[in-house]
């Protein structure tokens, strides 16, 4: 036996020896949740030695490991680290009860050996007594350790369950931004690329020295501190499949070499990724402007898409919910985790509800209307076996589930779509263990091939990879859109053929009315003036110059009509002489101080697009005469890469461009909203800028033959 005092001895060397040893492997190596089991030694020794009083020992050791990963490490402290503290009360509360329980045993020994002589018998019991008892402290050991070997694996699990959710988070977190500039409503294309160069810089290392830009088709989007240095890293902007600009990153400062130069590998992803997603958010707004312009006859194939729209957004809320679903059981499995040891019957309630939700989560799967799959793919060989899938994904393929699950490849039953031969090899995405979206074709036993958007994710599972995919039927939507599209040819086509049918009939119009009504009115002049020069009464006299003056007051109308009609000077001179013209008329006949400004360069224009321009710019001069109340107007025509760039700027009373409604002016045949409509129709824009008592500006662009 060992002495009161050596015992205590010995225990503050074990607690002083424990204490340093994770100090030093704290502060100097860096470590700490191999190193803490290290404190079981005196706890044990203690609630051996002293029972219940020993657990001032446990205490002592789970307070110095919390105090020490607050103080010391509190970047990396996480919840197994006080989990591990609070093991060691577990561990002593348990080896101090089989202290208790065995001390007990002992006493019961004693009191068997003091009887021994009395009866053999006696004697025979207590050998027996003390053979369950030691029976019973083995069998509290094998529980023990099976409860330690099941909390390592609860620790191990719940380890790998982080570590997915933090590269969840992390994704999220670096989308989000982008995210919310794209879904601000009314949001443009310049105020997303703007926003978006603004908060790159905040994504990468070194933020503070971190400068962006985005290149858009000639359009440059720059943060202040931008300039180009030999620290860069760009992606492509693809839109519809082809390069419309690009995406740069670069240091202002040299930094110490990475994964790409200075660049870290996640920064490239993140990089390429927001490529992506801008090129796929242009080619959704620019879509989204080609609908808007379409004409009535596609308001029932709109509807359509519509529905088809709702329905996606059905079977995304659904996903939406299984996702939520799952996170809830993972939460749950959590607790569980952390209640293992304290209460086995919880432990099996909360597996039982872990079940219960896994079934549900693949009820939903089954019934949700995306085709769901979970494949199996070999670096190796580049081959995809399908591990799983749900009962909607097999309708889709037009196979059996037996030909699927039996094919040797998947991949062989699978086209890639021509708008995403661009991509690499599956196994590119695949191996870094990012998502991925894109569009596929299935080769059908029935000769049908259908076209499908899909998303897919990866997960590393020893030398393989998992990837579980979501596949969506867009067929229809495609057959959807090119129809669209043809529609919105065939309008450009008849719109164009209509602005120069009705120009030739005004140019008929024109003609007659000079040749017919102008010759005319001349002789019917020249007539009354011979009338005149002969005798006649002073009141006949009166009357023939009333009449004179009808008459020549007839033909400058009839002049101004045909000026109105078909301008001689726009097909003669050309565009530019025409808007001088006008502007000097606009200044002559209302007293409005009018000035036109040119650039000088050639800007050759198409017969209607000429036309058109020419008919929106005397519409917005009418405009300003009636509703301006303006006292200058600038006209200014440029050149502009190219496209031409006609601006009607006046300091009038303006008005909010928000909350003014823009109807089609159908009584004089131009309104702004025809205005607009008509420069779509030759692939040009429209822009109005106006603010109550600030004037306005507006902004015809259109391309040059």
């Amino acid at each position: 036996m060992i002495a009161q005092k050596y015992k205590m001895g010995i225990m503050a060397i074990l607690m002083v020896a424990a204490c340093s040893f994770m100090y030093c492997f704290h502060v100097f190596l860096g470590a700490g949740s191999v190193v803490s089991h290290v404190f079981y030694v005196p706890i044990v020794l203690a609630c051996i030695w002293w029972k219940r009083k020993g657990l001032i020992v446990a205490v002592a050791s789970s307070a110095f490991l919390t105090i020490s990963h607050i103080v010391l490490r509190p970047d990396v402290a996480t919840a197994d680290d006080y989990f591990r503290a609070a093991m060691f009360l577990i561990i002593g509360f348990i080896v101090a009860a089989l202290s208790e329980h065995i001390a007990k045993d002992q006493d019961l020994l004693r009191a068997a050996n003091q009887q021994l002589t009395a009866s053999e018998q006696q004697l025979r019991a207590s050998n027996q007594q003390l053979q369950a008892s030691e029976q019973q402290l083995r069998a509290a050991n094998q529980q023990l350790d099976a409860s330690n070997q099941q909390l390592r694996a609860s620790e191990e699990e719940l380890r790998k369950v982080n570590h997915d959710l933090e590269d969840r988070v992390k994704e999220l977190h670096c989308l989000y931004g982008l995210s919310q500039l794209i879904e601000r409503p009314g949001t443009t294309v310049e105020e997303i690329l703007q926003g978006l160069a603004e908060l790159i810089p905040t994504a990468w290392e070194y933020s503070e020295i971190t400068a962006a830009r985005i290149i858009l088709e000639n359009r440059r989007f720059e943060t202040a501190n931008f300039r180009k240095t030999a620290w860069l890293q760009s992606a492509h902007i693809k839109v519809h499949g082809k390069k419309a600009g690009t995406i740069e990153v670069c240091y202002l400062q040299e930094r110490p070499p990475m994964d790409e130069g200075p660049f870290l590998k996640e920064e490239r992803e993140l990089l390429d990724l927001l490529a992506k997603r801008l090129g796929h958010t242009v080619e959704r707004i620019r879509d989204e402007e080609e609908l808007k312009a379409a004409h009535q006859q596609l308001i029932a194939s709109e509807q359509q898409l519509k529905a088809s729209n709702q329905q996606l957004r059905a079977n995304e809320q659904q996903l939406q919910a299984a996702n939520q679903q799952l996170q809830a059981t993972e939460q749950q499995l959590k607790a569980a985790n952390q209640q293992l040891e304290a209460d086995i019957a919880e432990r099996k309630r909360m597996e039982t509800a872990l079940r219960e939700s896994e079934q549900l989560f693949r009820l939903i799967v089954e019934t949700a209307f995306d085709g769901i799959n979970i494949c199996e793919f070999d670096p190796d060989t580049n081959k995809r076996r399908l591990v799983s899938c749900n009962d909607h994904y097999v309708k889709m393929s037009g196979y059996t589930r037996e030909q699927l699950v039996n094919a040797e490849n998947l991949n062989d039953l699978v086209v890639q779509h021509p708008s995403k031969a661009a991509m690499t090899t599956p196994g590119d995405w695949i191996v870094d263990g990012t998502s991925s979206t894109g569009m596929t074709s299935w080769k059908r036993p029935d000769g049908k091939e259908n076209i499908y958007e899909w998303s897919a994710i990866s997960v590393k599972k020893g030398d393989k990879f998992q990837i579980i995919g979501v596949d969506r039927d867009i067929t229809e939507r495609k057959k959807t859109e090119e129809r669209l599209r043809d529609y919105r040819r065939r309008l450009r086509e008849l719109a164009s053929e209509l602005v120069l049918a009705e120009e030739h009939l005004r140019r008929r119009i024109a003609r007659d009315l000079h040749d017919d009504v102008g010759q005319e009115l001349l002789s019917v002049k020249m007539r009354l003036a011979e009338l005149r020069k002969g005798r006649a009464s002073a009141k006949r006299t009166a009357a023939l110059e009333g009449i004179l003056k009808s008459v020549d007051r007839t033909i400058q109308n009839t002049r101004s009509l045909l000026f109105d009609l078909s301008p001689p000077v726009l097909y003669e001179l050309g565009f530019e002489p025409a808007v001088e013209w006008l502007t000097e008329k606009l200044q002559a006949d209302h007293g409005i101080a009018t000035v036109f400004e040119d650039d000088g360069q050639a800007k050759p224009l198409t017969d209607d697009l000429r036309i058109g321009l020419f008919r929106a710019l005397r519409e917005l001069l009418v405009n300003i005469v009636k509703h301006a109340q303006a006292k200058n107007v600038k006209v200014s025509a440029r050149r502009d890469g190219p496209n031409i760039r006609v601006e009607v700027q006046d300091d009038g009373v303006g008005f909010d461009v928000e909350k003014t409604q823009v109807p089609g002016d159908l009584s004089n045949g131009f309104g702004l909203f025809d205005i607009r409509e008509r420069l779509h129709h030759f692939d040009g824009s429209f822009q109005i800028e106006s603010k109550p008592g600030q004037g306005t500006r507006v902004t015809l662009l259109a391309p040059l033959k």
